[in-house]
Protein backbone atom coordinates (compact mmCIF):
# COMPACT_ATOMS: atom_id res chain seq x y z
CA UNK A 1 0.00 0.00 0.00
CA UNK A 2 1.57 3.28 -1.11
CA UNK A 3 0.13 5.92 1.39
CA UNK A 4 -1.63 9.09 0.20
CA UNK A 5 0.86 12.19 0.05
CA UNK A 6 0.74 13.23 -3.31
CA UNK A 7 -1.13 15.80 -5.05
CA UNK A 8 -1.10 14.10 -8.33
CA UNK A 9 -0.46 10.68 -9.67
CA UNK A 10 -0.84 8.63 -12.65
CA UNK A 11 -1.22 4.82 -13.33
CA UNK A 12 1.95 2.84 -13.21
CA UNK A 13 3.20 2.03 -16.63
CA UNK A 14 4.66 -0.96 -18.08
CA UNK A 15 8.48 -0.18 -16.84
CA UNK A 16 6.71 -0.16 -13.00
CA UNK A 17 6.91 3.72 -12.78
CA UNK A 18 4.22 5.78 -11.75
CA UNK A 19 4.29 9.92 -12.29
CA UNK A 20 3.82 11.58 -9.07
CA UNK A 21 3.71 15.67 -7.62
CA UNK A 22 4.51 16.51 -4.34
CA UNK A 23 2.40 18.54 -2.63
CA UNK A 24 4.73 21.05 -0.90
CA UNK A 25 7.18 22.26 -4.24
CA UNK A 26 4.29 20.94 -6.81
CA UNK A 27 7.46 19.30 -8.97
CA UNK A 28 6.92 15.64 -10.37
CA UNK A 29 8.77 12.97 -9.84
CA UNK A 30 8.41 9.15 -10.38
CA UNK A 31 7.98 6.39 -8.01
CA UNK A 32 8.09 2.67 -8.53
CA UNK A 33 5.36 -0.07 -7.23
CA UNK A 34 6.60 -0.32 -3.93
CA UNK A 35 6.47 3.72 -3.53
CA UNK A 36 10.07 4.31 -3.56
CA UNK A 37 11.07 7.45 -5.14
CA UNK A 38 13.19 6.38 -8.39
CA UNK A 39 13.62 9.40 -10.23
CA UNK A 40 13.67 12.57 -7.84
CA UNK A 41 10.67 15.83 -7.67
CA UNK A 42 12.93 18.21 -10.25
CA UNK A 43 10.23 18.68 -13.10
CA UNK A 44 7.71 20.95 -13.44
CA UNK A 45 5.65 18.94 -16.27
CA UNK A 46 6.22 15.00 -16.92
CA UNK A 47 4.61 12.25 -19.15
CA UNK A 48 4.04 8.71 -19.19
CA UNK A 49 6.70 6.67 -20.57
CA UNK A 50 6.19 5.49 -24.09
CA UNK A 51 6.57 2.06 -25.51
CA UNK A 52 10.74 2.52 -25.51
CA UNK A 53 10.64 3.82 -21.86
CA UNK A 54 10.96 6.83 -22.84
CA UNK A 55 8.96 9.84 -21.15
CA UNK A 56 8.52 13.28 -21.95
CA UNK A 57 9.56 15.97 -19.44
CA UNK A 58 9.93 19.46 -18.37
CA UNK A 59 12.66 21.27 -15.86
CA UNK A 60 11.40 23.37 -12.77
CA UNK A 61 10.24 26.92 -13.93
CA UNK A 62 13.48 28.86 -14.03
CA UNK A 63 11.78 31.82 -15.30
CA UNK A 64 12.57 31.41 -19.30
CA UNK A 65 10.27 31.57 -21.76
CA UNK A 66 9.90 29.06 -23.56
CA UNK A 67 10.70 26.44 -21.06
CA UNK A 68 11.80 23.63 -23.08
CA UNK A 69 11.15 19.69 -22.40
CA UNK A 70 12.89 16.76 -23.22
CA UNK A 71 13.01 12.86 -22.93
CA UNK A 72 14.12 10.88 -19.95
CA UNK A 73 14.16 7.45 -19.44
CA UNK A 74 13.24 5.13 -16.65
CA UNK A 75 16.61 6.08 -15.02
CA UNK A 76 15.91 9.49 -15.06
CA UNK A 77 18.83 9.73 -17.48
CA UNK A 78 18.29 12.71 -20.34
CA UNK A 79 18.32 10.76 -23.93
CA UNK A 80 16.94 13.08 -25.99
CA UNK A 81 17.90 16.68 -25.35
CA UNK A 82 15.67 19.36 -23.83
CA UNK A 83 14.57 21.59 -27.28
CA UNK A 84 11.26 20.90 -27.46
CA UNK A 85 8.06 23.00 -26.88
CA UNK A 86 5.79 19.57 -27.18
CA UNK A 87 6.62 15.83 -26.86
CA UNK A 88 3.95 13.29 -27.55
CA UNK A 89 4.85 9.93 -26.02
CA UNK A 90 6.72 7.48 -28.11
CA UNK A 91 4.47 4.58 -29.70
CA UNK A 92 6.27 1.87 -32.57
CA UNK A 93 9.41 4.13 -32.03
CA UNK A 94 8.36 7.36 -33.03
CA UNK A 95 7.58 10.53 -31.18
CA UNK A 96 5.64 13.75 -32.60
CA UNK A 97 7.56 16.90 -31.18
CA UNK A 98 7.01 20.50 -31.67
CA UNK A 99 9.99 22.95 -32.06
CA UNK A 100 11.31 26.08 -33.35
CA UNK A 101 13.01 26.11 -36.64
CA UNK A 102 16.05 28.49 -37.38
CA UNK A 103 13.79 31.30 -38.28
CA UNK A 104 11.51 31.67 -35.06
CA UNK A 105 8.81 29.67 -36.26
CA UNK A 106 7.24 26.58 -34.33
CA UNK A 107 6.62 23.80 -36.77
CA UNK A 108 6.01 19.95 -36.03
CA UNK A 109 7.61 16.96 -37.21
CA UNK A 110 8.88 13.12 -36.45
CA UNK A 111 11.42 11.68 -34.33
CA UNK A 112 13.10 8.53 -33.77
CA UNK A 113 14.31 6.68 -29.78
CA UNK A 114 17.92 8.28 -30.69
CA UNK A 115 15.87 12.25 -31.10
CA UNK A 116 16.90 12.25 -34.66
CA UNK A 117 14.31 13.38 -37.62
CA UNK A 118 11.90 11.32 -39.52
CA UNK A 119 10.52 14.36 -41.23
CA UNK A 120 11.34 17.69 -41.90
CA UNK A 121 10.69 20.66 -39.85
CA UNK A 122 7.61 22.09 -42.36
CA UNK A 123 4.11 21.09 -40.65
CA UNK A 124 2.03 23.03 -38.72
CA UNK A 125 0.62 20.62 -37.19
CA UNK A 126 0.33 16.80 -36.76
CA UNK A 127 -2.10 14.57 -35.15
CA UNK A 128 -2.16 11.03 -33.80
CA UNK A 129 -1.17 7.99 -35.65
CA UNK A 130 -4.04 5.96 -36.38
CA UNK A 131 -3.87 2.51 -38.33
CA UNK A 132 -0.69 3.55 -39.61
CA UNK A 133 -1.42 6.86 -41.14
CA UNK A 134 -1.70 10.60 -39.33
CA UNK A 135 -2.75 13.97 -40.37
CA UNK A 136 -0.33 16.70 -41.32
CA UNK A 137 -1.02 20.55 -42.37
CA UNK A 138 1.52 22.31 -44.26
CA UNK A 139 0.17 25.39 -42.96
CA UNK A 140 0.90 28.15 -39.99
CA UNK A 141 -1.10 25.92 -37.62
CA UNK A 142 -3.88 23.09 -37.64
CA UNK A 143 -6.58 25.43 -39.73
CA UNK A 144 -4.20 26.45 -42.56
CA UNK A 145 -2.19 24.28 -45.03
CA UNK A 146 -2.76 21.90 -47.38
CA UNK A 147 -3.66 18.56 -45.57
CA UNK A 148 -2.22 15.15 -46.19
CA UNK A 149 -1.62 11.71 -44.48
CA UNK A 150 1.77 10.49 -43.49
CA UNK A 151 3.14 7.11 -41.90
CA UNK A 152 5.55 5.94 -39.53
CA UNK A 153 8.38 6.74 -41.99
CA UNK A 154 7.58 10.25 -42.74
CA UNK A 155 6.47 9.41 -46.37
CA UNK A 156 3.31 11.17 -47.74
CA UNK A 157 0.90 9.20 -48.31
CA UNK A 158 -1.76 10.74 -50.24
CA UNK A 159 -2.44 14.79 -50.27
CA UNK A 160 -6.17 16.26 -50.18
CA UNK A 161 -7.82 18.86 -51.72
CA UNK A 162 -7.03 22.43 -50.42
CA UNK A 163 -10.84 23.35 -49.12
CA UNK A 164 -10.31 20.39 -46.28
CA UNK A 165 -10.75 22.54 -42.98
CA UNK A 166 -9.88 19.58 -40.72
CA UNK A 167 -8.99 16.10 -40.61
CA UNK A 168 -9.32 13.15 -37.88
CA UNK A 169 -7.69 9.69 -37.33
CA UNK A 170 -8.04 6.84 -39.58
CA UNK A 171 -10.87 4.34 -38.30
CA UNK A 172 -11.55 1.09 -40.59
CA UNK A 173 -9.89 2.96 -43.63
CA UNK A 174 -11.47 5.65 -43.61
CA UNK A 175 -10.91 9.05 -42.46
CA UNK A 176 -13.38 11.78 -41.33
CA UNK A 177 -12.43 15.08 -43.63
CA UNK A 178 -14.05 18.71 -43.25
CA UNK A 179 -14.45 21.81 -45.49
CA UNK A 180 -15.11 25.11 -44.69
CA UNK A 181 -17.80 26.57 -47.60
CA UNK A 182 -19.18 29.90 -47.06
CA UNK A 183 -18.28 29.86 -43.50
CA UNK A 184 -20.03 26.63 -42.88
CA UNK A 185 -18.70 22.98 -42.23
CA UNK A 186 -19.43 20.48 -44.13
CA UNK A 187 -17.96 16.96 -42.46
CA UNK A 188 -17.50 13.47 -44.89
CA UNK A 189 -15.49 10.53 -45.00
CA UNK A 190 -12.99 9.69 -47.44
CA UNK A 191 -10.76 6.49 -48.05
CA UNK A 192 -6.62 5.80 -47.74
CA UNK A 193 -6.44 7.11 -51.36
CA UNK A 194 -8.14 10.70 -50.55
CA UNK A 195 -11.04 9.86 -52.39
CA UNK A 196 -14.05 10.84 -50.98
CA UNK A 197 -16.54 7.65 -49.78
CA UNK A 198 -19.38 9.64 -47.80
CA UNK A 199 -20.20 13.16 -49.17
CA UNK A 200 -19.12 15.53 -47.22
CA UNK A 201 -22.40 17.01 -46.40
CA UNK A 202 -22.84 17.44 -42.24
CA UNK A 203 -22.49 20.51 -40.68
CA UNK A 204 -21.22 17.99 -37.12
CA UNK A 205 -18.82 15.33 -36.33
CA UNK A 206 -17.79 15.25 -33.28
CA UNK A 207 -13.90 15.80 -32.27
CA UNK A 208 -12.03 12.57 -32.94
CA UNK A 209 -14.97 10.23 -33.91
CA UNK A 210 -14.80 7.94 -36.84
CA UNK A 211 -16.14 4.21 -37.55
CA UNK A 212 -15.27 2.38 -34.16
CA UNK A 213 -17.27 -0.70 -34.06
CA UNK A 214 -18.20 0.08 -37.87
CA UNK A 215 -20.46 3.07 -36.68
CA UNK A 216 -20.16 7.03 -36.66
CA UNK A 217 -21.82 9.37 -35.20
CA UNK A 218 -22.95 12.56 -37.76
CA UNK A 219 -25.53 15.61 -37.72
CA UNK A 220 -27.56 17.10 -39.86
CA UNK A 221 -28.00 20.37 -38.20
CA UNK A 222 -25.89 23.26 -37.85
CA UNK A 223 -26.88 24.09 -33.85
CA UNK A 224 -27.57 21.96 -30.66
CA UNK A 225 -30.83 23.07 -30.70
CA UNK A 226 -31.86 22.32 -34.04
CA UNK A 227 -31.05 18.90 -33.14
CA UNK A 228 -28.63 16.19 -32.15
CA UNK A 229 -26.14 13.14 -33.43
CA UNK A 230 -27.35 9.79 -35.20
CA UNK A 231 -25.19 6.82 -36.47
CA UNK A 232 -24.28 6.05 -40.05
CA UNK A 233 -22.91 2.54 -41.12
CA UNK A 234 -19.52 2.91 -43.24
CA UNK A 235 -21.84 2.73 -46.44
CA UNK A 236 -23.06 6.48 -44.93
CA UNK A 237 -26.49 4.27 -44.13
CA UNK A 238 -28.13 5.53 -41.44
CA UNK A 239 -27.85 2.51 -38.31
CA UNK A 240 -30.69 2.86 -36.20
CA UNK A 241 -33.53 5.08 -34.97
CA UNK A 242 -32.69 7.67 -32.56
CA UNK A 243 -30.90 10.81 -31.86
CA UNK A 244 -29.10 12.05 -28.72
CA UNK A 245 -27.73 15.33 -28.04
CA UNK A 246 -24.45 13.92 -27.28
CA UNK A 247 -22.37 11.40 -29.12
CA UNK A 248 -18.79 9.63 -29.58
CA UNK A 249 -17.01 6.46 -30.91
CA UNK A 250 -18.16 2.69 -29.53
CA UNK A 251 -15.94 1.05 -27.53
CA UNK A 252 -15.11 -2.39 -27.23
CA UNK A 253 -15.88 -3.87 -24.03
CA UNK A 254 -13.69 -6.77 -22.75
CA UNK A 255 -15.72 -9.38 -20.32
Amino acid sequence: MIPCQYKEATTFGSNGLAAVQDPETELYGYINEKGEEVIPFQYSEVNDFGDRDLAFVRPEDDGSMPLLGGYINGEGETVIPFEYVMGDYFENGIAVVQRFTENGDLRYQLIDEKGEAITDLKYGYIGSFSEGLAPASAGEDVYEGRWRYIDQKGNEVFEVDSNWYDAYPCVNGLVCVCENTTEKFAYGFANTKGEDVIPRKYPRVPEGCGFYGGLAPVSDYEYDDDGGFYYIDQNGERAFDGEYFKAGNFMKMEL
